[in-house]
């Protein structure tokens, strides 16, 4: 369940409606889907992969709408972060479901993942799911 603050939900819009920022985040949902392929991505550090990206959008947002010396206190570390993990959820979920692609053109960004991969993702993230209740 997204558990977002309304900065984060706002950085949120802000990035899925600007056509480079939205191009930004899928550039790090296709990194972290060639990692998911090498073997070597790590579900606790995937957050950190969106942190640059957030604050790019972050600033982007300030000099649209602000002014660009406010984007700390429009967007607090809080809300980056909270962004950064759901953001790292949803390439989780579109992994686990088989639904990863680009979501306006409908072809797939990444190589394609083996069913072994996509279902140890998914054992991976029940454990946690399950540990945290």
């Amino acid at each position: 369940m997204c558990t977002y603050t309304a900065e984060a939900r706002e950085l949120q819009l802000h990035v899925d409606n600007d056509a480079a920022m939205s191009a930004l985040k899928h550039a790090v949902f296709k990194a972290l889907a060639k990692k998911l392929a090498a073997g070597i991505y790590d579900p606790a550090i995937a957050p950190r992969a969106f942190k640059e990206m957030a604050k790019t959008a972050a600033r982007d947002y300030c000099r649209q709408y602000a002014r660009p010396e406010d984007t700390a206190r429009v967007f607090p570390n809080g809300a980056i972060c909270t962004y950064c993990r759901e953001m790292a959820r949803l390439f989780e979920n579109r992994v686990s479901s088989n639904l990863f692609g680009d979501m306006h053109t409908a072809e797939p960004i990444l190589l394609k993942i083996s069913g072994g991969a996509a279902a140890a993702l998914a054992a991976r993230r029940f454990q946690s799911d399950s540990a945290g209740a």
